[in-house]
């Protein structure tokens, strides 16, 4: 997990956190996280550990190379997931 992209993290959180109809207070508080810490992530004004990487996507319902990973290059991504990024 040191290679993450934190923009890219950040970005997919939002997408996927929308796309699951949760706020951004209902997440954080699932996760363990202050709203402003996730606003922050989501940004990428701050970095997560591993341990709210891995909340977040199971949160989320995505394996950890749908939401942090290099998966689209690896094809270890689902294709309904992957559409969303590129919406």
């Amino acid at each position: 997990m040191n290679d993450v992209n934190y923009v890219l993290l950040g970005r997919r959180i939002r997408i996927l956190r929308k796309y699951r109809k949760l706020t951004q207070e209902q997440l954080a508080e699932v996760v363990g996280l202050s709203i402003q810490h996730l606003s922050n992530a989501e940004n990428a004004r701050t970095k997560l550990g591993f341990p709210k990487i891995k909340s977040i996507a199971d949160t989320l319902d995505v394996s950890l190379d749908e939401l942090a990973g290099d998966g689209m290059k690896h094809r270890q991504i689902r294709p309904e997931i992957a559409a969303l990024f590129h919406e």
